[in-house]
C-alpha cells in the first residue's frame, strides 16, 4: 500500500556510498583562486558603488514625490539618515585609506545632495 512504490527498479543513487563517489570524483579544487576572490571582490565593489548611490537618490525622489505631502517630518529624516549614512563611509574610509569607502561616501552624499535639490 506504499504510494511511492514503483516496482523491483532499484535506485542507482542508492547503490553506491557516498565515500566512493567522492573518492571517483577526486580531490576537491576549491571554487575561487586568490585572483578569482580579488576579481570578484572588485566586482561586487563596482556593483555597490553604482547601485547603491542610486537606490538613495530613487530613496529621496520618492520620498519627495509621494510622502512629502502627507508627512514632510518623515522625509527630512530620511534624507538626514542618509546622508549620515553616506558621512559614515566617508569618514570610515578616510580613516582606514580604503578608496572604495570614500568613493561611495561621497557618491552617496552627492547623489542625496542632488535628490533634495532636484
Amino acid at each position: 500500500n506504499d504510494p511511492f512504490y514503483v516496482g523491483d527498479r532499484r535506485d542507482p543513487f542508492l547503490d553506491k556510498p557516498i565515500s566512493s563517489i567522492a573518492s571517483e570524483l577526486g580531490p576537491s579544487t576549491p571554487l575561487l583562486t586568490g585572483s578569482g576572490r580579488r576579481q570578484m571582490r572588485v566586482f561586487s565593489d563596482m556593483v555597490i558603488a553604482i547601485v547603491l548611490p542610486w537606490l538613495v537618490f530613487f530613496l529621496i525622489v520618492s520620498l519627495f514625490l509621494f510622502v512629502y505631502h502627507f508627512s514632510e517630518m518623515s522625509v527630512w529624516i530620511s534624507i538626514g539618515l542618509c546622508s549620515c549614512i553616506a558621512l559614515l563611509f566617508l569618514s570610515v574610509g578616510t580613516c582606514t585609506q580604503h578608496r572604495t569607502f570614500i568613493a561611495l561616501g561621497v557618491l552617496c552624499l552627492a547623489s542625496a545632495v542632488l535628490g533634495t535639490v532636484v
